[in-house]
């Protein structure tokens, strides 16, 4: 059964003042066009990345700390760049996200190892611009198959990083 990832995401409500940058050129979570994933609250962004003549990166931050950082590679790139899920004592999420290889258009994840004892789950992944996909569901997954028209990857899911706090 594959389910549409159009339920997973959400997208920010345009803020009243538009906030400042960052030093790193990442705007704050809350910016106009961000993705907020459902699930984990993760907020998505594509931003420009100079060291690769100005392609996008993906970034994905939770509470205003950069995740993950993924950026766009002329040629061939990694296929599967990540994967996550939620600590213990949340509420269950799992996450993956990668390139778009050159002629490839659409990307499924097969999420498994439910520590639930449920079915795995297959996710049609949302493409994100011309370079990026991701995919993201709800349950504690431990695995997850990506499939493309040219590739098959597996990688395990591994713990959201806990994000520091400013006191």
């Amino acid at each position: 059964m594959t389910e549409t990832p159009t339920a997973a995401l959400a997208v920010a409500p345009e803020p009243v003042a538009e906030p400042a940058p960052r030093q790193d050129g990442v705007r704050p979570p809350g910016a106009g066009g961000d993705l907020v994933l459902a699930n984990s609250g993760i907020v998505v962004r594509l931003v420009p990345n100079p060291a690769f003549n100005g392609r996008p990166a993906l970034a994905l931050l939770s509470d205003d700390e950069p995740v993950a950082l993924t950026p766009a590679l002329a040629g061939s790139g990694r296929v599967l760049a990540g994967a996550l899920h939620g600590r213990r004592g949340e509420r269950p999420w799992s996450l993956t996200w990668g390139r778009l290889p050159a002629g490839e258009f659409s990307v499924c994840a097969e999420f498994v190892g439910e520590t639930q004892g449920g079915a795995p789950r297959t996710i049609l992944a949302t493409r994100l611009g011309p370079d990026f996909w991701l995919a993201e569901t709800a349950g504690d997954y431990r695995g997850v198959t990506v499939t493309t028209a040219q590739n098959r990857l597996y990688s395990a899911l591994w713990p959201a990083p806990a994000t520091p706090h400013m006191l």
